[in-house]
Formats: structure tokens, sequence, C-alpha cells
């Protein structure tokens, strides 16, 4: 968990009713939010996540170049309609719709399914290259990678648990 300098440290999103009425009370009606476990955004009403992932291609690159959309949510569904490739991990909550956009999604949820869209991205052709590795994972250097990922996936909570089930831990406090 990252940590702030606001509050008691923890990342979280604004309370709704209080966005709610701010954009009410200063009649801020062009204006909507998304919120998310760690935070809310506040954006233009007629700004979407294709128009940004359009206006980066053709300011940047041209309208002609390959685009890449990976996410996990509804409103990535509008960058889904506009990329030529497009990808999310199987937790994402509107799958049905994704596919109908020409989404591929992953076997796997939250970090290794992003994990696996990285892979696709990389080898589109299925064949991984030597630095990839050859299939299945087991006992190198990927494990402590996928053990990263999937402690990120995890609560503070969680994580602090499992922590302490180290000794290694305590050593600190015994020098």
């Amino acid at each position: 968990m990252r940590s702030s300098s606001v509050g008691d440290g923890a990342l979280a999103p604004l309370p709704t009713l209080l966005v709610q009425e701010l954009i009410t009370e200063f009649g801020l009606d062009r204006l909507c939010f998304h919120q998310i476990m760690i935070d809310t955004t506040i954006v233009p009403k007629d700004v979407n996540k294709g128009d940004g992932l359009l206006a980066l291609r053709d300011w940047v690159l041209g309208p002609d170049t390959e685009t890449v959309a990976v996410g996990d949510s509804e409103p990535d569904l509008q960058m889904f309609r506009v990329a030529t490739r497009r990808f999310a991990p199987a937790n994402i909550g509107c799958a049905g719709e994704a596919r109908l956009l020409g989404c591929e999604i992953s076997r796997h949820s939250h970090q290794r399914g992003l994990l696996e869209v990285a892979r696709r991205i990389v080898h589109p052709d299925g064949i991984r290259c030597k630095s990839c590795g050859e299939g299945a994972i087991s006992g190198g250097p990927e494990d402590l990678f996928l053990e990263l990922l999937q402690a990120a996936d995890r609560t503070w909570t969680e994580n602090l648990i499992r922590a302490l089930s180290y000794p290694a831990c305590f050593r600190i406090f015994s020098a």
C-alpha cells in the first residue's frame, strides 16, 4: 500500500456524496467523476479514454498507427472501441461488452492477468523468446516476480499476516 502525506496515509476515493454535492453546489454540470479503490478522478463529461487515445495517437504518431489498449473496467470500453488491439485481465467487470468490441480477455485475473496480457502484446504469435521463458513457471526468478504480482493483489492486512509468518522479519529486533 502506498502512503500519502494527507490523512491516515492510506489512499482512498473521496466519499461519493461529497463529490456529488460539490458538483451540484458549484454548478459543475459539465464534469463527472470515476471512482476506484484508491482514488476519485474528476473529468469533463464529454471526454473519455477513447477520445484520449485517438488524440494522443493522432498528435504523436499519426492516424494509421497501431494502438493497444489494456483495461479492466467500464470506462475502458470507449478505449477498446478505437484501439486496434485490445486486452483485459479476467477480472474485468464488463467482459461481455469488451468481447463484443474484440477485446482478448486473459485466463487470469488482476496482476497475473496483466502479465499474461503483456506477454500477448510482446508475442502476438504466441511463441515466446528465450527471455520470456518456455511456458510454465517453475522455480526460477519468474516465481519471485509472480509472487510480487500476487502480493499487489492482496490486501494490506493479508500481506502483513504473511510477512509475520517469516522468521527473518523478526531478526531486525534481535540485533
